[in-house]
Formats: C-alpha cells, sequence, structure tokens
C-alpha cells in the first residue's frame, strides 16, 4: 500500500493502472488517507506547541473529516474536471480572439 503511493507520488503510471484494476485500491486509499490526516493532526499540535492539548474525540474528528473531505473530492471529481477543462477551453478562445486582434492592431 505504501509503496504504491509512493509510486504514485512520483507520478509513476503502475501504481494507477494497477489501482483501476484492484478491488481492494479504494479501501487502501481510505486507510492512507486516515493516517495521513492523523500525523497532520499531530503534527499540527506539535508545532503550535500544544501537544499537551490532544485528545482521542479531536484525533477522531479530523480523521472522519479528512475521509470525508476525500469521499466528497472523489465523487465531485468529474464536475471539477468538466469545470476545469470548460475554463481551459474558454481561456484558449478568448487568447485566440486577443492574439488575432492584436494581430490586426499591429499590421494597421
Amino acid at each position: 500500500m505504501f509503496s504504491r503511493a509512493g509510486r504514485a507520488a512520483l507520478f509513476d503510471r503502475k501504481p494507477f493502472t494497477d489501482a483501476y484494476f484492484d478491488a481492494d485500491s479504494a479501501a487502501d486509499a481510505a486507510i492512507l488517507v486516515s493516517i495521513v490526516a492523523a500525523v497532520t493532526y499531530v503534527g499540527s499540535l506539535l508545532v503550535d506547541g500544544a501537544i499537551g492539548l490532544f485528545s482521542f474525540p479531536g484525533l477522531f474528528q479530523v480523521v472522519i473529516a479528512g475521509v470525508v473531505s476525500w469521499l466528497v473530492l472523489g465523487s465531485e471529481r468529474e464536475r471539477i474536471y468538466d469545470m476545469m477543462t470548460l475554463a481551459a477551453r474558454s481561456f484558449n478562445q478568448t487568447a485566440q480572439v486577443w492574439n488575432s486582434s492584436t494581430l490586426v492592431i499591429a499590421y494597421s
């Protein structure tokens, strides 16, 4: 699980292909997200110098919030991708119009 996550962080294609065909990849990802959320919670307490304020209910809140955020982001992935694609197309069309009008002004 951790080796796959490390290779994915380096943008290796093989772990993404493996995860696509692996039935347990969603469970592995949920565990990894939980671990990252817990480490982030403890790390933020250490950085703030407030490790004495550590509590298990706070830890569980952060872990649950991390997993829920991951699930929401995963479910909205297609919509976000579509919006980004639409924005990129709109930007490209605007850039093409701007470039063509710049050329007209430059040659007139």
